[in-house]
């Protein structure tokens, strides 16, 4: 919304000054009265610590506790006082008191609730004192309980009644709740505070026991669980060990090792001296063998010149070549070993020679027997330390296997017990907790019954009615504006029409108008002052066009093209101006009505008049002339320098009326003897009037009504008045209200 739109929506506002004080007084003057009769209100203050940032409990473990937990704590604390069940047990607390005490804080009203006979009564106190040690709700679908619950109602002790004066919050950055209660009674409210504090104790060390006996509870039967499988592994793994004779097994394990290697050491020893008496036999079968060999030392002695005649030859060879030949080098060395070989043999063979070789052969054969028969006991021997290696070995495997499932049941034991200690441990300390569990907000500040009313909020109704109702009425003030499309000043004008405003005119009453008067006598109403200003406006607009001829139009019937004109050419003849006027409105003949002077001979426009073209003529083969016809039509009026020419009103068009002559010419010729011609025509909306006179005329002036609205019938005529391009002067806004023009 621009500046100026602000601007006018302010001047709205102050011509409304008075509806905008008298209303808001009003509402002020009501609400003083109906705010007498309220009674004063006491308040009374308790506070709780609750220990949830301080650190002065016994403490079972090393739990910390944040900035969030501690708010969250303090929420939940609050939206707990506040719950049904904690209000309802202060609820039961009042309605005890009030039942059974002699001073009662509230009064039994007869009109909201039966009477109770001494039974019910009794019975309710009953239900009372059995709910409240019980901590439980009253159900609805229990007759007797739903009555006790109306029966709250009616004293106003129900929960959500009681939340409506009640207000707990926690103390800033501290560690303590403020609880405040507000009620007609000060006991009353120190009661409801205190009572508040003391059962929301109590029902906290509730929860809190209760909780705990579940944890003792539920950790002392898994410790139960955990012993039980630690009991079971136990005698699992003891079973194993005595169903495999298994005492100690990695002892056991050591020794069976030890063995293994004794045997093993044996087994090589058996092994050495089964070698050794094996070629001891060899050696003994070699020597019975050289005894059937005796026959062939000769035979040896010439391998030995053999041999002996090859090194000399390869010797010689091998010197020569320089001594580098390491092949024959090898080969050399050969034969010098063989050589040495056959000469063993020979020396062996014969030293024996000598014996008796019989003698010899029966030593030797004794020799080998003996040697065998150790062989066949060495065998068994290694055979017997075989086997007894075999089983050795697989009893170590044995012991292997059964080590690993023992070690595995012994893994399985030494978690059960390490889960059953951490069970144990968990009892212990929820046990322990148990002990001490209870409910760490104390009553710090009982609430105490407060001598002094609560500062009463009647003047701050009273203010806020007053304020209330000033903004109602600038909301419908402005509403009301903003919906209203009449085009009552020339703001609204501006927004609505899109044409070029010449001048506006002002309401007046125009029956009582005597305009001979009003311009030559001093007059004290400021609507004819204005009048008359915003009358040599126009006026001034109407001579600065240079223009004579003039059609005022209009989109609809009613705007007041008929009074604009007159006033026009009364203004335009103040300064001698010679003004015509010709009605040619055939449709609502006004300007005739009101200008004509009636008299015998009076001439007016109409298709007849121009058909004949014979006025007052003895001859009607005689045509009047051009000048005398017009001179014939026109009539005086009772204003000096205005003419007029009435028309018989009627249906017919101005193309129909103007038919036979040349209106065109006759304008022309009007023209030259007058100042300033004002035409008259039809509604556009209704008629094409305007349309057939636009040509014959220099401007185009529309006439709007303030009180009018602009509808799609007058979009489409204003389109047709802004086709007029250079002939169309400017409307003229009539009969503007003054409150209007002071915007």
């Amino acid at each position: 919304m621009e500046m100026f739109d602000f601007i006018v929506l302010y001047r709205i506002l102050l011509r409304k000054l008075w509806l905008l004080i008298l209303i808001p007084l009003l509402a002020a003057v009501v609400t003083y009265f109906l705010t007498s009769g309220i009674p004063n209100r006491y308040k009374s203050t308790a506070q709780l610590t609750t220990g949830f940032t301080t650190n002065d409990q016994i403490t079972i473990t090393n739990e910390g506790s944040s900035i969030r937990d501690a708010g969250v704590k303090f929420n939940n604390l609050i939206e707990t006082m506040k719950s049904e069940l904690v209000l309802s047990l202060v609820s039961y607390q009042l309605m005890l008191h009030d039942l059974t005490d002699p001073s009662p804080f509230r009064k039994f009203d007869p009109k909201a609730h039966r009477s109770l006979s001494a039974e019910e009564i009794q019975e309710s106190i009953a239900i009372c004192k059995n709910k409240l040690e019980k901590m439980e709700l009253l159900s609805s679908f229990d007759p007797k309980e739903r009555r006790l619950l109306d029966l709250f109602t009616s004293y106003g002790y129900s929960n959500w009644q009681m939340l409506a004066d009640l207000a707990i919050t926690r103390v800033k950055d501290t560690d303590y709740i403020k609880i405040q209660f507000v009620s007609e009674d000060p006991i009353l409210s120190a009661f409801v505070v205190n009572s508040l504090s003391q059962e929301y104790i109590r029902f906290d060390n509730d929860i809190k026991s209760s909780r705990s006996g579940q944890s003792v509870t539920f950790f002392e039967s898994l410790a139960k669980e955990k012993k039980k499988i630690l009991d079971d592994k136990t005698q699992l793994l003891n079973s194993y060990k005595s169903t495999n004779n298994v005492i100690n097994s990695s002892v056991e394990t050591t020794s069976r090792i030890s063995q293994i290697s004794s045997y093993e050491l044996a087994r090589t020893e058996a092994v050495s001296k089964i070698q050794a008496i094996r070629l001891s036999i060899a050696n003994t079968q070699r020597r019975l063998a050289s005894l059937d060999k005796e026959q062939g030392t000769s035979n040896s002695n010439s391998k030995i010149l053999q041999i002996k005649s090859k090194i000399e030859e390869l010797t010689k060879i091998y010197n020569d070549g320089g001594s580098t030949d390491a092949t024959l080098h090898k080969t050399i060395t050969d034969l010098r070993y063989d050589l040495q070989v056959e000469m063993d043999r020979l020396a062996n063979v014969e030293g024996n020679v000598g014996q008796s070789q019989t003698s010899v052969r029966l030593d030797l054969e004794a020799k080998k027997n003996q040697y065998e028969l150790e062989l066949e006991i060495a065998e068994a021997n290694l055979s017997s330390i075989n086997s007894t290696l075999g089983a050795l070995n697989n009893s170590v495997s044995g012991i292997a296997n059964k080590e690993v499932t023992i070690s595995v049941l012994s893994s399985e034991l030494e978690n059960a017990t390490k889960e059953y200690n951490e069970a144990l441990d968990r009892f212990n300390t929820e046990k322990n907790k148990a002990l001490i569990a209870s409910s760490p907000i104390r009553l710090v500040i009982s609430g105490q019954p407060n001598g002094y009313p609560e500062p009463s909020k009647r003047w701050l109704l009273i203010g806020f009615s007053s304020a209330a109702s000033f903004a109602l009425c600038v909301l419908s003030i402005v509403g009301i504006e903003l919906i209203d499309l009449k085009l009552k000043n020339p703001v609204q004008f501006r927004k609505f029409v899109s044409i070029g405003l010449a001048g506006s005119i002002n309401l007046i009453n125009a029956k009582k108008l005597n305009l001979d008067f009003l311009f030559n006598n001093p007059v004290k109403s400021k609507e004819l002052e204005a009048f008359k200003h915003f009358l040599r406006k126009l006026r001034f607009e109407v001579e600065a066009t240079q223009a004579r001829t003039f059609l005022v139009t209009s989109t609809k019937n009613g705007e007041g093209k008929t009074f604009v004109i007159l006033c026009l050419a009364y203004s335009l003849s103040l300064v001698k101006k010679k003004v015509l006027i010709i009605d040619t409105n055939f449709k609502h003949n006004s300007l005739t009505q009101e200008l004509l002077v009636r008299t015998a001979d009076q001439k007016k426009l109409d298709s007849g008049v121009f058909i004949r073209g014979l006025i007052g003529s003895a001859n009607p083969n005689h045509e009047m002339s051009e000048e005398d016809f017009v001179a014939s039509i026109i009539s005086a009026t009772n204003h000096k320098g205005i003419n007029i020419i009435g028309n018989s009103e009627g249906d017919s068009s101005p193309s129909e009326i103007f038919a036979g002559r040349d209106f065109g010419k006759m304008m022309a010729e009007l023209s030259l003897n007058y100042d300033y011609i004002f035409l008259e025509g039809s509604s556009l909306n209704n008629y094409s009037d305007t349309k057939e006179l636009v040509e014959y005329v220099d401007k185009v002036i529309p006439v709007f009504s303030a009180s009018s609205v602009i509808k799609q019938l007058d979009r489409e005529s204003i389109s047709y008045l802004k086709s007029l391009n250079g002939k169309l002067m400017g409307a003229v806004l009539n009969g503007i209200e003054m409150k209007e023009l002071k915007i």
